[in-house]
């Protein structure tokens, strides 16, 4: 991810596992409406995911 210089909150979720390849392509190709829906960690979770990363990028801006 770090050789392409930015990542999105996608490429993060399945480089630590939360978000398999295969759910990416399903939603990329509309047959899930979103990706919550269908990653296996709770939506607090997901949420307290994005906060601390949009604080870490902040810091780093």
């Amino acid at each position: 991810m770090a050789a392409q210089g930015d990542v999105s909150i996608i490429d993060v979720f399945h480089g630590i596992g939360w978000l398999p390849g295969s759910l990416i392509d399903d939603w990329r190709h509309g047959r899930a409406d979103d990706l919550e829906s269908v990653m296996q960690i709770n939506a607090q979770r997901i949420d307290e995911a994005i906060q601390l990363l949009w604080s870490w990028s902040r810091q780093r801006a």
